[in-house]
């Protein structure tokens, strides 16, 4: 589960919706424009960003939010990316000691 945050800026989208009785047929338009932002910024944006920092591929980084989320909620998705990465490199780097030692 996601954090409420991206919620926040669809509230006062909303409010100006109901409280402006001329702009409620917009309802519809700003829900859309809500979700394909959110989808985009969620599946597109925050992945590729994260892997750029942290060398790790964005499909890796997907899947570990994913765990982290199911695993430890809130705190599992802050945690993820750093253990993933941490775990990649010492995956690496116990390949490269097996590898380059005989």
């Amino acid at each position: 589960m996601r954090s409420p945050c991206p919620l926040l800026g669809f509230i006062p989208a909303i409010l100006v919706i109901f409280l402006n009785p001329q702009a409620s047929e917009h309802l519809f338009a700003v829900s859309m424009v809500y979700l394909i932002a959110n989808a985009v910024d969620m599946f597109l944006v925050f992945p590729l960003l994260v892997s750029k920092i942290v060398n790790l591929h964005p499909i890796l980084v997907i899947v570990s939010v994913i765990v982290g989320s199911q695993l430890g909620g809130v705190v599992g998705m802050i945690v993820c990316i750093p253990v993933t990465a941490f775990v990649k490199l010492m995956v690496i780097e116990i390949y490269k000691d097996l590898y380059y030692q005989y």
